[in-house]
């Protein structure tokens, strides 16, 4: 059986002894709250950065929506929206249009100009036709005197519209001598239509060839 000596252990010695071990825990401790920090440091950059980026993608979009409203920036729409807004633009036309009364100084009939067509571009103020009168009407015409030989009051002529191919009687109402100084002289003479004719296609301005009887009745 062996025996030790035990010798005396100083406060000293213990606390020398402890010294590796505690310097190995305060590294580590060191180390782990560098890396804390660093993660705290890196999470804080993180959120300034996205947090920079949110606060400028909502100045922009401040802008778009104030450009907008301006009338600068004419907002996307889905498809489903642009139809909608074209059916109310519609709406909102055939209502306008309803309530539109166009009043003519006097009866007749309207005729549109046959120049207007499907897909004709027209513009604000353009003639698109004329109200013929439902009145009796009448023709004046011109005639040089050495022609009035067989011109007489209440004798019938012929009338002939070539633009609408129609041909009616008319007979002369009246004759007036309307004298000149540089030419020969002339008479007015005016023939009112005798047979009804069709006012949609007969309207006034017309060119008529008035046809005179010469021979004796």
């Amino acid at each position: 059986m062996k025996s030790y000596h035990i010798n005396e252990i100083t406060d000293s010695q213990i606390m020398y002894n402890h010294k590796p071990f505690m310097l190995i825990l305060t590294l580590l401790g060191s180390v782990i709250f560098s890396l804390i920090l660093l993660g705290s440091l890196s999470i804080y950059a993180s959120s300034s950065s996205v947090f920079t980026s949110s606060g400028e993608l909502h100045s922009l979009n401040k802008t778009e929506i104030v450009a907008a409203e301006a009338g600068f920036i004419t907002p996307s729409l889905s498809p489903l929206e642009n139809r909608v807004e074209k059916n109310q633009k519609l709406a909102a036309i055939q209502t306008e249009s309803g309530s539109l009364d166009l009043l003519s100084p006097e009866g007749g009939f309207f005729v549109q100009d046959p120049s207007i067509m499907k897909g004709k571009f027209l513009s604000a103020g353009d003639p698109i036709g004329v109200v013929s009168s439902n009145k009796k009407m009448f023709i004046k015409t011109n005639i040089q005197k050495k022609d009035m030989i067989h011109v007489n009051e209440g004798s019938e002529v012929a009338v002939r519209f070539s633009e609408i191919q129609t041909e009616t009687k008319g007979e002369i109402t009246s004759i007036q001598f309307i004298p000149s100084e540089d030419q020969e002289d002339v008479y007015s003479v005016k023939i009112e239509l005798k047979e009804s004719i069709n006012h949609q296609k007969v309207r006034e301005g017309m060119e008529a060839l008035v046809i005179f009887e010469t021979t004796p009745q």
